[in-house]
């Protein structure tokens, strides 16, 4: 079954659309659903328009807070409430459109789990889950932004407004767009729940952890009734697996693994499988899913993949065809969620908010445990760090492998609202919101035309505003990282995850394709669009593609990154000529 999508056309004059909404339907291939005056709704499948009024439409999934029940139009009854109310009682994947004399009003939902993107019309607003929907409609011919391109380099998984594709925008999570004055205002800020008091509920933190997220994994699960799980062996996907197993779906649990032994996860994942009693397929990352001139992130409007994605997004959607699988679920923003921060400034926090207690220095203990520094080396660190951003978060712009030209167009573009720390903040919660902020880009999963719905439970909102509430040294308590997640869990999952510290990954399967290609890797980056447009920096690439031995981590990861850029650039500019040629 193929992800959802839909695409909402809304007129400013509330004439006749029936025309042009099936001339749309013929386009796509969507069928039309109920929506307001002068607006049309066409959906992949009728269960995403769930609410529609002749002043308001939402569409996606909504569960409301209290029950875990998915929503219906009676519960949606009065149009004017909708902003308020859907932030303060319901939570899901959204988003929400009220029509008003003085023009429209969208508001996304705040964990982004439903993308909306948009672009102006002659006649009014397209809004659309992908930008091939657009395409197929007739409203967008691609066409590459290049500044915005370099503004996207630099900024290192900063989520924002704009697009790599011109005229396309999107509403970021929690962001409301207005169609009369042309702004996007925040609806939801992550700041709010940070001062909530909510630790001091009547049911233990970690109860409450656990039950939340079992609640939000079953509302989605309510869904889909058979689902894949992706897990790695780490904490976060496995909480999720454990949190499926108490659901009526039906689960096939995967895992991927490298031919060098910190890829090989399957020591952590049988163990898992075992105790929740869930299928585990075993397979390994392919090179033959490696085409380095194919994008892992095509289906995108901004290239946010790197060239090894491509073996593990085939390999899962080919479990995904063999076993029926209607959703994805995954531990994706975990690590964001439940604060994973190897720093000082928990004891930063600490010493701020409580005074120099003894608490605070069994947090500064707990950090040497958690990073293997002396507690005069964390003392240092924390300092420098105070020095250095005091209470807010340094976002880094990431420089490597670009031009003087490019940095000068990427130049101011960090910005984001959730980092404008306010007064008295302290500098880890800046850091936890920080890691939520470059969670966004990375949600939206498969192809929605190729593959099932992804579902990223641990970033429900509910999930998201209790951690909020949570401070950051109780993250790193027992010189633990997400040490509230892993008590919450510790009667649901194997010690050997539970208690597991170091975690592999996929870097052996990276270098090897990176060594295998070396030279057509540095042909395309070095002739290629972005080259031909003065982004790269040709120096820098040259010395990094020697064959000089291995390349740095950090080299490696942004020249896959670089690469998979310039495949993206070819399916769009290829779409393009394709469209214009008729």
């Amino acid at each position: 079954m193929s992800a959802p999508r839909y695409l909402l056309v809304l007129l400013r004059e509330h004439g006749d659309a029936d025309a042009l909404a099936r001339d749309l339907a013929r386009r796509t291939g969507l069928m039309p659903a109920a929506a307001p005056r002068g607006a049309i709704l066409l959906c992949s499948s009728p269960m995403l328009g769930i609410f529609s009024s002749p002043t308001a439409v939402l569409v996606g999934h909504l569960f409301d807070k209290k029950t875990g029940r998915s929503a219906t139009s009676s519960d949606l009854t009065d149009p004017a409430c909708l902003p308020g109310r859907l932030l303060e009682d319901f939570w899901g994947g959204y988003i929400a459109v009220r029509r008003t004399e003085a023009g429209d009003e969208i508001l996304r939902d705040p964990s982004g789990a439903l993308p909306c993107y948009h672009v102006s019309l002659p006649a009014g607003l397209a809004l659309a889950s992908d930008p091939q929907a657009l395409c197929d409609a007739g409203l967008l011919i691609p066409d590459v932004d290049y500044a915005s391109l370099a503004r996207h380099l630099y900024g290192a998984g900063l989520p924002t407004a704009h697009t790599v594709l011109r005229g396309l925008a999107d509403i970021p999570a929690g962001f409301r767009l207005r169609t009369s004055t042309h702004t996007i205002e925040e609806m939801w800020s992550p700041w709010r729940f940070v001062a909530s008091d909510d630790c001091a509920a009547r049911e233990p933190l970690e109860d409450r952890l656990a039950r939340t997220i079992q609640n939000c994994v079953s509302a989605w699960a309510r869904h889909h009734s058979r689902v894949l799980i992706g897990i790695s062996g780490g904490l976060d996907s496995s909480i999720v697996a454990a949190c499926l197993s108490r659901t009526p779906a039906q689960i096939v649990a995967a895992t991927l693994t490298t031919t060098d032994l910190e890829g090989d996860e399957r020591p952590f994942a049988r163990p898992l499988a075992r105790a929740l009693g869930v299928e585990l397929i075993e397979s390994a990352y392919s090179h033959d899913h490696i085409d380095i001139g194919k994008s892992a992130a095509a289906h995108l409007p901004r290239p946010v993949a790197r060239t090894q994605i491509l073996a593990h997004d085939a390999a899962m959607l080919q479990f995904a065809r063999e076993h029926r699988i209607d959703a994805f679920f995954s531990g994706n923003g975990g690590d964001n969620v439940f604060c994973l921060m190897q720093s000082s400034k928990p004891f930063v926090d600490r010493l701020l908010h409580d005074g120099p207690t003894p608490g605070v220095y069994r947090t500064l203990i707990d950090i040497c445990r958690l990073t293997g520094c002396s507690p005069l080396q964390a003392l240092r660190l924390a300092v420098r760090s105070w020095r250095a951003t005091g209470r807010s978060y340094g976002w880094t712009g990431d420089r490597s492998f670009l031009s003087p030209d490019a940095l000068y167009a990427a130049d101011g573009s960090i910005d984001h609202p959730w980092l404008v720390a306010p007064s008295g903040a302290l500098p880890g919660k800046a850091a936890h919101i920080a890691m939520l902020v470059r969670a966004q880009l990375t949600l939206e999963g498969f192809d929605r035309q190729r593959g099932p719905i992804t579902i990223n439970p641990l970033m429900a909102q509910p999930v998201v505003e209790l951690c909020l509430s949570i401070p950051s040294w109780r993250w790193c308590a027992g010189g633990r990282n997400r040490a509230v997640a892993r008590d919450a869990f510790a009667d649901r999952l194997p010690p050997a995850i539970l208690h597991r510290r170091h975690k592999g990954g996929p870097d052996g399967f990276s270098v090897e394709i990176f060594e295998r290609n070396r030279a057509r890797i540095a042909e395309r980056l070095l002739n290629g669009r972005m080259r031909q447009h003065g982004l790269l920096d040709r120096a820098a690439l040259e010395h990094a593609m020697r064959d000089r031995g291995p390349t740095t981590g950090i080299e490696r990861v942004r020249i896959l990154a670089l690469l998979d850029t310039e495949a993206w650039l070819d399916h769009w500019c290829a779409m393009r000529s394709s469209m214009l040629a008729g």
